[in-house]
């Protein structure tokens, strides 16, 4: 069974906390064109995101790890805060068709309460995972 969300606003959703623990890819506050299929998310078009209201109090996240699966490695994902125009990480070699840890720093780093937007420039990426790093 597979579940397609388009443009979802969760009311009442707290902050999650933790940011610097592994924060599943289905516990997103927000999307706009993902599918949710054996408790992954797969980013549906270029425009497809998923969104999470992050506290990371006075630690800065200095990097983020994504467990991830794209269909040929040709993709990026990006890592936007605040905004989804707001790029301050983008993530390479994204799995090549299997499951793939994968790790990039963030520039500029984030501090404070946040909304962290993660999005792709290839449909069909699936994401299991995101854990930030100090």
């Amino acid at each position: 069974m597979s579940i397609t969300i388009k443009d979802s606003q969760l009311p009442n959703v707290p902050v999650v906390s933790g940011p610097f623990e592994k924060i599943k890819a289905t516990d997103f506050e927000s999307s706009d064109d993902v599918t949710i299929e054996d408790g992954k998310v797969t980013l549906n078009s270029t425009s497809s995101y998923i969104a999470f209201t992050l506290d990371f109090g006075s630690e800065t996240a200095k990097s983020i790890t994504i467990y991830v699966k794209e269909p040929n490695n040709s993709g990026q994902l990006f890592v936007r805060s605040g905004s989804l125009s707001s790029t301050v990480a983008t993530v390479y070699n994204l799995g090549n068709g299997s499951w793939k840890e994968t790790k990039n720093s963030l520039w500029p780093t984030v501090t404070g309460s946040t909304k962290i937007y993660i999005q792709t420039n290839k449909p069909g990426l699936q994401i299991d995972w995101i854990q930030f790093g100090k």
